[in-house]
């Protein structure tokens, strides 16, 4: 055996945002517990906080507090070179069967509103103080602060810096886990994103490949975030660690504070997410082409969405509904096909088969565990778009297509679509891809 047989590399943004929301002395306890039951002989942990006022400190994790602590210069958490820099100098330092990398900090994934007042300039939540709507339980892990400095980036993220006015955006942060992966040789076993709202189906689909398991929180979820100290202890007491196993761990020992607090272990490795993109790509489409069949087509599904986004998890203006709930309600709309129909129930079973474990407060008891993106009025849809677009998800199953039907925008797919006899749909990647072909053999489109 090489080195320990499981490696916890925490990366903590804690800085605050316009001088609020600083998570670092949350944080820091989560870190203080850790400590005590690693790094050993089986179990080694490093960790970076990056704190308001003070330098950015890592270190590997001591009980006995014998392991320096470094001290550097500001680091800048949304910076992807300094994520990267992190887990090769953990990896330096403690050389492990199994990486667990929890990225610990805020996170926005699709709740629109925050995000709009990030790029908007102006905050619009204060610790402490948080707006409340009814059945809706908000808090302020969810700030997002004034002045980014990507404006032109996608907006969801995650590891916010308050200090850099900076973030590791869904494309950035798949592309991080990428460059890890292949410095390791093989897939991140078990991602923790420890902050908010980041188990929805459009984020953990960038990571696949590059991230075997990944465990995360529905909505929003308390400042005092997924403790890693128990699932430690449980790690250094086996003689096997195998990523779905470590997963399932951590969320079994997740223990909820608030009725809103939730984390889900998804596995992204296994067939049962590729099944559920297959059979969700089917259900997309099918519902394309019935949709460009007419406008009250379109208004019913439009209305389904509506439906679905505050019928299981109560989401910020967000445009974001459960996995289940969205295809409950698109799927009791009276004429939608029944080859649609079946496509999207195989699809959510396929997904829940994909969602290891769950441990959620009261609030989020019939949630599936997924989340994705089902704007039902076009400002939250607008808002979003052009983001969205860039994302794989949506281009791949046609998603992307039927909310540009939904909400009236013409692009490449609606028009084929629209032509398309019933029943027949060829979304963008494949014509891409059929033109790419066209083009190696010498053919002109």
């Amino acid at each position: 055996m090489q080195g320990w047989r499981a490696l916890i590399a925490v990366y903590g943004a804690g800085e605050a945002i316009n001088g609020a929301g600083a998570l670092a002395g949350d944080i820091g306890r989560q870190l203080e517990r850790l400590a005590r039951t690693v790094t050993n002989h089986r179990v080694a942990a490093t960790a970076h906080l990056d704190a308001a006022g003070a330098p950015s400190t890592r270190c590997v994790l001591d009980p006995r507090g014998q392991q320096p602590v470094e001290r550097l210069p500001n680091i800048n958490t949304g910076d992807p070179a300094a994520l990267v820099e992190f887990v090769a100098w953990s990896s330096a330092k403690c050389p492990a069967q199994a990486l667990v990398l929890v990225l610990s900090g805020h996170g926005i994934a699709w709740q629109d509103g925050e995000a709009d007042a990030a790029l908007g300039h102006h905050a619009t939540r204060a610790p402490g103080a948080p707006p409340r709507r009814p059945g809706c339980f908000n808090h302020p892990r969810a700030l997002f602060g004034r002045g980014t400095s990507k404006l032109e980036a996608v907006r969801r993220a995650v590891l916010l810096d308050g200090h850099d006015r900076d973030y590791l955006s869904n494309a950035e942060l798949g592309l991080v886990c990428k460059r890890i992966a292949q410095a390791r040789r093989r897939p991140i076993d078990v991602l923790v994103l420890d902050a908010c709202l980041m188990s929805a189906v459009e984020v953990l689909h960038e990571l696949r490949g590059a991230v075997s398991t990944v465990v995360a929180a529905i909505d929003e979820i308390s400042a005092a975030g997924i403790d890693m100290a128990a699932p430690a202890a449980w790690m250094t007491s086996q003689d096997e660690l195998a990523p779905a196993t470590i997963a399932s761990e951590i969320v079994g020992r997740f223990a909820p504070v608030a009725a809103f607090d939730t984390c889900v272990a998804v596995d992204l490795a296994g067939s049962a997410w590729a099944e559920g993109m297959g059979h969700f790509r089917s259900f997309a489409q099918g519902l394309l082409a019935w949709a460009t069949q007419g406008a009250d087509n379109a208004a019913t599904l439009k209305a389904a969405l509506r439906i679905a986004g505050s019928s299981v998890v109560e989401y910020n203006r967000g445009g974001l509904a459960d996995v289940d709930a969205l295809v409950t309600a698109i799927t009791s709309v009276p004429g939608v096909p029944a080859s649609a129909t079946q496509a999207g129930r195989q699809a959510t079973t396929a997904f829940r088969a994909a969602v290891m474990a769950r441990t959620v407060g009261r609030d989020y008891a019939g949630a599936c565990g997924l989340s994705l993106f089902a704007p039902g009025s076009e400002s939250v849809y607008l808002a979003n778009h052009a983001d969205y677009a860039r994302l794989q998800f949506p281009a791949l199953t046609g998603w992307g297509a039927l909310l540009d039907v939904l909400h009236g925008r013409e692009t490449d797919a609606t028009r084929l679509a629209a032509a398309a006899p019933s029943g027949f749909f060829i979304d963008v990647v494949t014509l891409r891809r059929l033109a790419q072909a066209l083009h190696e053999v010498g053919v002109r489109g």
